[in-house]
């Protein structure tokens, strides 16, 4: 059986840069309606800018979104959340785990506990967890504060779409 491509699904990717190692961070855009965003970018002006090229190129803009489903909680995936919303008023939406999740990666404290913890326990040597750490915090400008206005759950219906709650990338990993 032949899958359906993104086009016949009416979803369109969109590649934002990030300022991570990994490469760039993928966005999707559903025209609708209600207009809906997988997932925000990297808050930099570069990311927003890819944003509004790539929707443009199908015929969109930021004011156009209605809706922002977040797949989790990774400062690549959700950092232009707030910007997006305040240009569109579009709700934002995320995993009933994400708004715990986002203390380790927007507060000093939890970023430095919950990172310690995890390389130490992975054998890291004490000055590369340092390192990382360091990388970390110097990382947090990417994500302004932001308001999840709805929480969802495995199995949810939101429009035409299910939600399946699928950890592994993150804990909170949604699709």
């Amino acid at each position: 059986m032949l899958q359906p491509s993104w086009e016949e699904l009416s979803i369109h990717l969109i590649s934002t840069p990030t300022v991570f190692p990994v490469g760039p961070a993928n966005v999707f855009i559903h025209p609708g309606p209600p207009v809906t965003l997988f997932d925000a970018g990297t808050n930099t002006d570069e990311a927003f800018e890819a944003l509004c090229d790539g929707l443009a190129a199908v015929g969109l803009c930021v004011a156009d979104i209605d809706q922002v489903l977040l797949t989790h909680h990774h400062l690549d995936h959700i950092g232009l959340s707030r910007r997006i919303k305040e240009v569109s008023g579009a709700r934002i939406l995320a995993h009933r785990e994400v708004p715990a999740r986002l203390p380790s990666i927007t507060n000093i404290e939890s970023i430095q506990e919950y990172l310690g913890a995890l390389l130490t326990e992975l054998g890291a040597p004490s000055f590369l967890a340092e390192a990382v750490i360091k990388q970390r915090l110097a990382h947090r400008n990417v994500l302004d504060d932001f308001v999840i206005d709805e929480l969802f759950d495995d199995g949810d219906e939101i429009d035409s779409f299910t939600v399946h709650y699928r950890p592994g990338h993150s804990v909170t990993d949604c699709v």
